[in-house]
């Protein structure tokens, strides 16, 4: 079996500088500041209270199996005599409680497995010593990283733990993350029913597959399966199944955990025919396999050497519907342990009118966006290589989870020419997929949180066109693409003309929609501003400052800034953020909302203006003016005109 420490990472472009957002330097969720926070908490003896959480009936939510009476009797306590953790982090740590999470709580089981992982989403330098009410966890949240903080306060019923609680008696690393996803969800009751792939998701930020295990246990099929598991627990990964009904009995082990420790999977010699074990761990742990290869079975001496919780792969099979398996990487995939992947993230949004063009067989649909990949090359030893996977995740308006209601999304591959013979550069027009066929003979739409695709793909150029099923659907999403190293990846800009506006009206108008709809810390549109919303939708780009304004002054300081231009797709050199900033923020160091709509529109023009000259698209200031250098006259042009 491939040993785990031959895995490789993925190289992460949008996350190489340690921006905001990446695993270093997390996001500040609701802006709250962890060591701030605690600091302030130390220095005054005031014990933190979180007021974006509070201890009340909103957090806890709608739990199903409590009724209302029991619901008015839960109240919200502080741990007595607590410790964060006992002799480490163990998957024996904790059993569930009565919030129908076990979904959560076997995706942390598995977590426990991965140090890496572990250390990520728990800092494990928290401690109830220097006590001050206040801890935190990290989650990666549609396309990075958030610092989520909590208060210690932990509902309870009868004077126990509401929901999952330590087996212990007074660990509690496993509440107080519960309570930390429960605030991200938008409350307990929003973690009710669900599947280990999305916590895995948010655990990693990595890529996960479902195998579907109803099919017929055939030889080629079990063997196919055991190599899956085989490679995934050589590449680290969190691993998790649930069960089914099978002829109108559900199997009461509920959602399993398949362990990923040492010697999870086996093959042992018995009765002259070789059996494929795996090893089982049940979260409620109230349930026990009394199956072949259980402790009743007879096979007591193989089930004491290798520990408890053993399968034979065909019962695994007939018993469970599905087998999850989430890594930091592809490589899990076909086994090719040492191959370095390039991952790229784009944060974006269907906006209607604007970008939102719908599916393929709408006139619109080249309005989409569009993101360029260039393969370079394959593996032609191995039969398929499968060298391109994409992950469409669309983002709900609703905060909390069990509310979001998910639009069918699909992704769309094209091949624009041969590596040698480019033909296509820019925004591909509505001419160019009317004369050419999709990489797909079947384009297929899912209302998911998350839609995975691998590809196999020879080497060419590509578009990749993320899209709604019907056209001027609004919705935010996050495109993932990773590709074997040697690959390119960049996204084109689509602009085009909305019709003839005269600016002194429109002027008028917007003004007059600000004063009604009081659109903060502008106190006018200016004609220059007007301009701007005729070529680029204003509410598009008010978005994209909104989310990089973290601090919430109503302004964009430098990194805010770039981070809000990389945002809507746009590489920029460092100088020329520098200078855009000068230029358009009157010499201040911050950039407003009005500021920054004609700054947006500019840079838009400018990378239109470079695609038609350059395949790259990242912006780069010249620092020798030569002769012929046309991209320093479109610099100048872009800063000053």
């Amino acid at each position: 079996m491939p040993q785990p420490s031959t895995c490789t990472d993925v190289i992460n472009l949008r996350y190489q500088d340690g921006s905001e957002g990446s695993p270093s330097n997390p996001a500040k969720y609701n802006q709250q500041d962890y060591e701030h926070l605690k600091d302030f908490s130390l220095r005054t003896g005031r014990i933190f209270y979180d007021s974006t959480f509070p201890p009340d009936m909103n957090s806890l939510g709608d739990l199903p199996s409590l009724s209302r009476w029991q619901q008015e009797e839960v109240k919200w306590l502080r741990p007595v005599e607590p410790s964060f953790f006992v002799e480490g982090a163990s998957r024996f740590d904790f059993s569930q409680g009565k919030v129908g999470n076990c979904w959560f709580l076997a995706a942390i089981a598995s977590l426990t497995f991965q140090k890496d992982l572990m250390v990520q989403v728990v800092p494990l330098d928290q401690t109830f010593k220097d006590y001050a009410g206040i801890f935190h966890f990290r989650f990666w949240r549609f396309g990075k990283w958030v610092d989520v903080v909590i208060d210690d306060y932990l509902p309870t019923f009868n004077k126990e733990l509401l929901s999952v609680r330590s087996k212990t008696g007074n660990e509690f690393w496993v509440p107080l993350l519960e309570k930390a996803y429960a605030k991200v969800c938008g409350s307990y009751a929003d973690m009710h029913s669900g599947h280990s792939s999305e916590a895995f998701k948010d655990f990693s930020g990595g890529v996960h597959m479902t195998y579907k295990l109803k099919d017929a246990h055939t030889y080629s099929h079990d063997a196919e399966l055991w190599a899956s598991l085989t490679r995934a627990t050589g590449c680290k990964s969190m691993i998790c199944c649930g069960t089914s009904w099978k002829g109108g009995y559900k199997v009461k082990l509920k959602e399993e955990k398949v362990e990923t420790g040492d010697n999870f999977d086996f093959q042992v010699e018995y009765d002259g025919s070789k059996a494929r074990l795996v090893r089982l761990m049940n979260p409620w742990g109230r349930q026990e396999w009394k199956g072949k290869w259980s402790d009743r079975y007879g096979l007591l001496l193989y089930h004491l050497i290798f520990n408890r919780g053993l399968m034979e792969l065909e019962d695994f099979c007939y018993y469970f519907n599905e087998l999850i398996v989430c890594c930091e990487n592809p490589n899990f995939l076909d086994g090719d342990l040492t191959c370095q992947w390039k991952c790229m993230i784009y944060d974006n949004s269907w906006v209607a009118g604007r970008n939102a063009g719908g599916n393929v067989n709408e006139d619109t649909f080249s309005k989409n966006p569009q993101y360029r990949l260039k393969v370079k090359e394959i593996d032609r030893t191995e039969k398929e290589d499968k060298n391109v996977l994409l992950s469409l995740m669309q983002k709900p308006p609703q905060r909390n989870r069990t509310k979001a209601r998910y639009n069918p999304i699909g992704l769309t591959l094209y091949q624009v020419a041969h590596i040698k013979m480019i033909k296509y550069k820019g925004h591909l027009g509505s001419s160019f997929f009317r004369r050419n066929r999709p990489v797909k003979d079947r384009q297929l739409y899912s209302d998911q949180r998350d839609l995975i695709e691998l590809h196999s793909l020879q080497p060419a150029e590509y578009v990749i066109i993320p899209s709604t099923m019907k056209p001027n659907t609004n919705a935010d999403f996050v495109l993932t693409v990773y590709s074997k190293a040697n690959n390119e990846i960049k996204y084109s800009v689509c602009l085009y003309f909305t019709g003839s506006v005269n600016l002194m009206c429109l002027q008028c108008a917007m003004n007059h929609f600000r004063h009604h709809e009081t659109l903060t810390f502008i106190s006018i549109f200016s004609l220059c501003v007007c301009a701007s919303s005729v070529k680029s939708d204003s509410h598009f780009f008010q978005k994209i400052f909104d989310r990089a304004d973290v601090s919430k002054t109503g302004t964009l300081s430098y990194n805010e800034l770039q981070n809000a231009i990389r945002a809507s797709g746009i590489e920029l050199d460092d100088g020329l953020v520098v200078m855009m900033m000068f230029r358009y923020s009157g010499y201040s160091s911050s950039t407003t909302l009005e500021n920054f709509l004609p700054l947006m529109l500019r840079l838009e023009n400018l990378s239109s203006e470079l695609q038609g000259h350059s395949q790259s698209h990242h912006i780069q200031r010249r620092r020798k003016k030569k002769k012929k250098d046309k991209s320093c006259c479109w610099t100048n042009m872009f800063m000053y005109s």
